[in-house]
């Protein structure tokens, strides 16, 4: 009795482990890199054949709900923001499927000036990473879930802000002369970017003296020409 009882659950516990969707089976990569915009790219790899071939068949449906899927995500934390896709590209090989899209708006990605230093510092949110994202019907991936874990918790290495899993990284990827790169309790990433020769050079009162000095020449040179205009036509 014991031994067909044993048996029973063994089947049951088969059937269960069979019939059980497997959770985050293929791998999921995000790379954003931050300038004015956010550039990001999703890499899946290893996707189920069904997914696959029913996302390249729907591309156009597949694209239309990444972009709504990034819109929701903007009006539920009340940021202002667009988005573009680009058409997705498709890897038969290892089924892999990578969507690029363009991430823009002074909400998330703001920038301020020094006046005295002409110094640069960024402030990038980040929470709207924290979205169900909708592929196709079936194909759904819910990075609030695979990417839990807070930014300000992420490694920190020269430009990069990086969050490793077993099947599954995202990465922020900043101006490669970012310094003081730090992140809050809001997930808010800030950096600085220094002023370069030509910031200072345009902003120098040389450049200010030179324009005075200049200005009398051509003005000028401007009116000797009109005048020499004149004379051609008569």
């Amino acid at each position: 009795m014991y031994r067909k009882l044993a048996a029973h659950l063994m089947f049951l516990a088969f059937l269960a482990s069979v019939l059980t969707p497997i959770v985050h089976a293929y791998s999921l990569n995000i790379e954003a890199r931050v300038g004015n915009d956010i550039e990001l790219a999703l890499i899946f790899e290893n996707i189920n054949v069904t997914s696959y071939y029913n996302t390249k068949k729907n591309e156009i449906e597949a694209i239309a709900n990444v972009k709504n899927s990034f819109e929701k995500s903007f009006n539920d934390r009340n940021l202002t923001a667009t988005v573009s896709v680009s058409p997705l590209e498709f890897n038969d090989e290892n089924q892999s499927i990578t969507i690029r899209a363009r991430l823009s708006g002074s909400m998330l990605v703001s920038m301020s000036v020094d006046p005295t230093s002409l110094n640069r510092t960024y402030e990038v949110i980040t929470v709207w990473r924290k979205f169900r994202l909708t592929i196709i019907e079936g194909f759904v991936v819910d990075l609030r879930e695979r990417f839990k874990v807070p930014v300000y918790e992420w490694n920190i290495t020269k430009n990069v802000i990086n969050l490793s899993l077993d099947n599954s990284s995202f990465t922020f990827v900043l101006p490669e002369e970012a310094t003081n790169i730090k992140v809050d309790r809001r997930e808010i990433i800030t950096f600085m970017v220094s002023a370069n020769f030509v910031d200072k050079f345009l902003n120098s009162p040389v450049v200010a003296l030179v324009a005075i000095i200049l200005a009398p020449a051509i003005a000028l040179t401007y009116r000797r020409i009109r005048l020499l205009r004149v004379k051609i036509k008569r």
